[in-house]
């Protein structure tokens, strides 16, 4: 009698086990069963029931199949092992197939398992007969070599009671790292990094160890496999270990391993069947795998090359059969693709490829060849075209709706899409909106929100959906459906999603067939809802990128300034400009293209471009900027404009925005409401200096009328001649405050002692004050010298004086300060009073700002103060707040050089003036006393003087006899003393000029002195100025007095 099969089913479902063991009997395979289903059941039965086969489901409650390999490896490796499971991903079979499976069969594929069972049976009496030949090959080994004779690996001989290491070879020092010496005096599981499995194994008597993890002498860790030995040794129980360092096995299994998981995964794509067809008694067989391509149930009826022809597509029958004849007929191998209809109805893209087949005696008995279903390529390749054609529609659309409509057509391609719209979610206003609708029976519904409908759901979850049937129609029941028309039988939606983000959803309906949309089309709408997406989103920021920059240009066109941007250079300074509008072009008259080859240098005019570094240090501190300066036109003529900068990235470099605007008609206004304003306050100053010229009259008059009257003692007429000249310097001060403030005197600089000067101001401010107010000076101890017009610094602090007793009414207390810090000085103006409102603070130099009430001030003593800080290169700032009285603090730069002589009228008279040598000097002055007066100094100081009361009796006096030096009033009778300077030095080139006055035009003045070498007095001057003017002019030294104020 035959010997039953043990085969151990290892299954918690007796169904199931029934079910494999109907299969077995089916197969003809006469075997016992045993069932099991726990681990403890599953190691008694490897030990009594001793299985010769093992059906192990893959997942149990308990217990699975990957412990039952782990298991049976180690208790039963002979046993073959077969994993029996409903489904198992190609990860799972892999790993299943790696841990020592024989093989997996699929539950639906239970046909497969008699003849799997009886290979797996078979392979395993082979390996076993071949580890059965090799172990006893190595027993015979062990018993004429034992130790030494693999000296390739590393071989140990072990007590099995103790562990302790008897014996061991060359190769083993050479691996491990230690010495024969050193191994003697260790335990075996010394070396391993897994001690416990090591003793267990010497203790199981295991002669086979695929792989251990030991540990080397250096602590290296590394992967062995080891062959063992049993045997008695001198009467003890020992076993030889042959070790190897299985390092480089196990890089090759895991690259095997991989290599496998590409073939297994390369055959699952390649998905290739094969056939056989002999026409002659029409048999015809196919694979189990053509089975599974072709949709065929393996248990079905006997496959029939009519059946197999009755699958292709009705339209590509006629091609099989033009290439199944070829084949025949020239013996030729053919190939041709064509379209498979499973049962089901499903279609698939195959290759076919067949070639003759000739019997033993060379007649031809039929053909055979293979199918590979090509389907997911041909659907990459349409994928990757219809992915392609999406990016084209997107390049060629010029508009959102354009690019709607083209990739609706492009979904139409593939399915039914005559109801076909894109739900976009918008950003602005939160809102789903629905700008592409296309339907056969409604018209696009109103903007829903996230959430609502079946688009919502889609846009809410981020997946795909596929509804139809009751599934649909209870939605709709719900009212979760949005219904433009009749309600949808069939819809289907996917999201749209950019880097992660839902923006919208892309939707298909049916109205008459349910069955319209399958999942494959689900999957393929899927499939290219990304592109469709990044091509919807590229093209909406296209839209809206053209739409600001069209709103930019309109913008930028239509505002009255003009518009400059322009990049920073490396260095800091401004770059070529990069953009300009419309009016900057027709302002400057150049064309665009010429302004962008152009820099802010070349607009600028002069005095404009000397301001830009400062501008810039601005720009980079604040990040803004807004100040006047001068544009040159492209046909020279100037613009006064006002230039507001910001500063901001371009292409990640800085950059600026200039706008200017055209201020001229604004400067034209001011300079009316200037001009209008100090007329109004003309009367008011009139009086004034009425008041205080007629005080000085007086004064002058009864000094003179007391003389004649009564003829002084020398020492009583020195003293009136002196408190005469300090009425004559008083006298002078008026017409320059008034210059000042009209901005046409040429201020005179010299080097002046910073307390003195305070002092006169003190002197001249104090009977001027109300007795209610206490002033007082608190002056530096030492002497600070400055370069500066004297007059000048006094008007500041006499105007601050002023301006601080009148914000005290009720009296309080002025106090005047010096002082000096490195190379600068400074002075304080500080009162008690109510203090400046921080509100006003900013406007207070403003001309003709005042708070006082009408009538009572001109608003024109601050900014007269704020004039002359400014043109002596000073500073000025305002402390205190409201209550808190004000603080006016001054810094002025200090002068490196003390002056020589005083200038001031009535300075010292006596010798030591620089005289004449002879030198002949023409006085041309038309007022016949100040003529007289300065013609009889210059001859007492050694001159030899001649006069003209007007041009042309100095032209006349010129052509008789030469002048050394000409001293000319600005102002003559019918012509200008520069315009008659300059003919006379025509004439004689050699001739020195000095001009006076005592009333000039400022700017006339820097136009037309700036060449013509000449000195400059201001009248009133005492005869030690115009000696040193005169000595200076004759001896060529420089000019005193250039055009902008400052001595040269």
């Amino acid at each position: 009698m035959e010997a039953l099969l043990r085969v151990m089913i290892v299954e918690d479902q007796a169904a199931e086990a029934e079910l494999a063991e109907r299969e077995l009997g089916r197969s003809g395979i006469a075997f016992d069963p045993l069932r099991v289903e726990t681990r403890e059941a599953f190691v008694d039965a490897l030990k009594r029931f001793r299985p010769e086969v093992i059906l192990c489901d893959f997942a149990l409650p308990a217990f699975n199949a990957m412990e039952a390999l782990e298991i049976a490896n180690r208790l039963a490796p002979w046993v073959p092992v077969l994993v029996v499971t409903g489904a198992l991903d190609d990860a799972q079979a892999v790993s299943v197939l790696a841990a020592g499976a024989d093989d997996y069969i699929l539950k639906d594929r239970m046909a497969r398992l008699g003849p799997a069972v009886q290979r797996a049976i078979e392979n395993r009496r082979i390996r076993r007969e071949n580890a059965a030949a090799l172990q006893a090959l190595r027993e015979s080994e062990e018993r004429y070599r034992r130790l030494f004779e693999l000296e390739s690996d590393a071989i140990v001989l072990v007590d099995n009671e103790t562990g302790h290491v008897l014996e061991v070879n060359a190769a083993a020092t050479t691996l491990y790292g230690y010495s024969r010496d050193e191994w003697l005096r260790m335990n075996h599981a010394d070396v391993s990094a897994e001690p416990e499995r090591t003793r267990q194994a010497a203790v199981d008597g295991l002669t086979m160890i695929p792989l251990r993890w030991h540990r080397k002498r250096d602590g290296t860790v590394f992967p062995v496999e080891i062959t063992a030995s049993h045997f008695d040794w001198h009467g003890r129980p020992v076993h030889v270990a042959a070790i190897r360092d299985a390092s480089e096995r196990i890089r090759a299994e895991e690259e095997l391993r991989s290599s496998r998981a590409q073939l297994l995964e390369a055959q699952r794509i390649a998905r290739v069947g094969s056939w056989r067809f002999v026409p002659a008694d029409g048999t015809f067989e196919w694979s189990e795998e053509m089975l599974r391509l072709l949709g065929i149930r393996p248990d079905g009826a006997a496959p029939t090359y009519e059946a197999y022809r009755r699958l292709i597509h009705p339209e590509d029958r006629t091609m099989f059969d033009a290439s199944v004849r070829g084949c025949l007929v020239t013996g030729e191998a053919q190939e041709v693709e064509f379209r498979i209809v499973r049962p089901d109805g499903t279609i698939r893209h195959v290759i076919g490829r067949g070639e003759r087949e000739r019997g033993d005696g060379g007649d031809r008995v039929g053909f055979h060849g293979t199918i590979q279903d090509v389907t997911e390529q041909r659907k990459g390749r349409d994928l990757e075209a219809t992915l392609h054609g999406i990016f084209e529609a997107a390049r060629a659309a010029s508009t959102l709706t354009e690019l709607f409509a083209a990739l609706h057509a492009i979904v139409g391609r593939f399915m039914p899409a005559p109801n076909f719209h894109f739900a976009l979610l918008d950003p602005a206003t939160g809102l789903v909106e629905f700008p592409y609708f296309v339907d056969e029976t409604g018209a696009a519904p109103q903007p829903i929100r996230p959430g609502a409908g079946l688009t919502g759901r889609v846009l809410s979850t981020g997946e795909p959906l596929l509804l139809s049937g009751e599934a649909l129609a209870d939605v709709t029941r719900r009212g979760d459906a949005v219904v433009s028309g009749g309600p949808s039988v069939q819809w289907l939606g996917v999201p749209l999603t950019v880097g992660g983000r839902v923006i919208g959803a892309m939707v298909l309906e049916s109205y008459s067939d349910a069955a319209t949309y399958t999942e494959q089309d689900r999957d393929l709408l899927s499939s290219l809802s990304v592109a469709t997406a990044e091509a919807i989103e590229r093209k909406r920021a296209e839209q809206a990128l053209r739409e600001s920059e069209a709103r930019y240009r309109l913008l930028f066109n239509s505002s009255n300034d003009a518009v400059f941007v322009l990049r920073i250079a490396e260095d800091g300074s401004p770059g070529r400009f990069v953009e300009v509008n419309d009016v900057a072009c027709l302002r400057l008259g150049y064309r665009r293209e010429e302004l962008l080859g152009m820099c802010p240098a070349d607009v600028h005019s002069e005095d404009t471009e000397m301001r830009v570094p400062e501008i810039m240090r601005r720009l980079r501190a604040e990040g803004r900027a807004v100040w006047e300066g001068t544009h040159v036109a492209k046909d020279g003529h100037t613009i006064p404009v006002e230039i507001s900068n910001h500063l901001f990235e371009l292409d990640g470099r800085p950059a600026v925005l200039a706008t200017v605007r055209d201020i001229t008609e604004r400067k034209r206004l001011e300079e009316q409401a200037l001009l209008s304003r100090k007329m109004e306050v003309a009367g008011t100053i009139a009086g004034g200096v009425a008041h205080d010229v007629n005080n000085l009259l007086q004064a002058m008059l009864a000094t003179v009328q007391s003389l004649r009257m009564r003829p002084p003692e020398p020492e009583r007429l020195a003293a009136e001649l002196a408190a005469l000249e300090e009425l004559i310097r008083r006298g002078a001060r008026l017409p320059r405050q008034l210059l000042i403030f009209s901005r046409r005197e040429i201020s005179t600089r010299e080097i002046v002692e910073l307390n003195e000067t305070v002092r006169a101001a003190g002197r001249m401010v104090r009977p001027l004050l109300p007795e209610t107010i206490a002033f007082a000076l608190d002056l530096d101890e030492g002497r600070s010298f400055l370069r500066a017009d004297r007059g000048q610094i006094e008007q500041v602090v006499a105007n601050l004086a002023l301006n601080a007793a009148e914000a005290m009414p009720d009296g309080g207390a002025l106090t005047v300060r010096t002082g000096r810090d490195g190379d600068r000085v400074w002075l304080e103006v500080e009162d008690t009073g109510p203090g400046i409102p921080a509100a006003i603070r900013d406007r207070i130099f403003e001309p003709f700002f005042t708070t006082k009430p009408a009538g009572r001030g001109t608003g024109l003593g601050l900014p007269v103060v704020l004039g002359i800080v400014t043109s002596h290169d000073g500073t000025i700032a305002v402390h205190g707040g409201a209550g808190k009285g004000a603080r006016f603090r001054i810094v002025l730069p200090a002068a490196s050089e003390e002056p020589a002589e005083s200038s001031q009228i009535g300075g010292d008279l006596g010798a030591g003036l620089p005289s004449g040598k002879g030198e002949r000097i023409l006085i041309v002055e038309d007022e016949a006393g100040a003529r007289e007066g300065l013609a009889e100094i210059l001859a007492m100081l050694g001159y030899e003087v001649a006069t003209a009361a007007s041009a042309e009796e100095t032209v006349a006096r010129c052509a008789a006899r030469p002048f050394d030096l000409l001293l000319t009033d600005m102002m003559l009778p019918g012509r200008s003393g520069i315009e008659l300077a300059s003919d006379l030095k025509a004439r004689c080139p050699g001739l020195r000029v000095i001009l006076m006055s005592g009333y000039t035009d400022e700017d006339l003045l820097r136009r037309r002195i700036r060449t013509s070498g000449a000195r400059f007095l201001q009248k009133p001057f005492d005869m030690a100025t115009l000696a040193r003017a005169a000595r200076a002019a004759l001896d060529g030294e420089d000019a005193a007095a250039p055009p902008d104020g400052r001595e040269r």
